[in-house]
């Protein structure tokens, strides 16, 4: 067998799943192919029984869950990753078994939680939506004379590095921390 997980995302992703053993060999039960993707543990899983015992179970529905988890803990670190960025890092981080490379095996190979979640939290999210910024004082229209405090709100799904007052196009200040804010003579 081979199964296709679903990440733990909004989205149509998906990832196809062989078997490991305990010393990270394909499982014999595992198909295999060129549509493999990573593998992940699937012999002797140990898992708690209807009569609250726990008993060993082996399995690629088993590691499709094992799988999907690690997404999932990529996700918690980090909410603003892509569905194409957690698949990325999930195949980069894997650990290579097999062939070098991807291969009909084990795909990218064995998947590392510990190196996904670590890379999940250095992974900075797509940039997709441009900032919005505004001047909240003084408001449009407003005469003002002397000393003029000048507040700005600004804000982007990813961050926002920099707000920037500039003059008649000349670059006059720059302020870096929220709330963003500056004073005019």
């Amino acid at each position: 067998g081979v199964q296709t997980c679903a990440l733990p995302i909004f989205s149509t992703a998906s990832v196809v799943v062989s078997a490991t053993d305990s010393g990270d060999n394909r499982a014999s039960f595992s198909s295999f192919g060129n549509y493999m993707h990573v593998s992940a543990p699937g012999v002797g899983i140990v898992v708690s029984n209807k009569d609250g015992g726990i008993t060993s179970v082996s399995g690629t529905s088993f590691s499709s869950p094992i799988t999907a988890g690690v997404g999932a803990l990529m996700l918690s670190a980090n909410p603003a990753l892509s569905p194409s960025q957690i698949q990325n890092i999930l195949y980069t981080t894997s650990v290579d078994l097999g062939a070098p490379g991807k291969d009909i095996y084990y795909g990218y190979g064995r998947v590392d939680a510990y190196a996904a979640v670590q890379k999940a939290l250095i992974t900075q999210a797509n940039d997709t939506v441009k900032p919005t910024v505004s001047i909240t004082n003084p408001l449009n229209g407003t005469t003002v004379n002397g000393f003029v405090p000048v507040d700005v709100t600004a804000n982007d799904n990813v961050s926002v590095a920099k707000v920037e007052l500039r003059i008649n196009g000349n670059l006059f200040a720059t302020d870096t921390v929220s709330p963003y804010g500056f004073s005019f003579d």
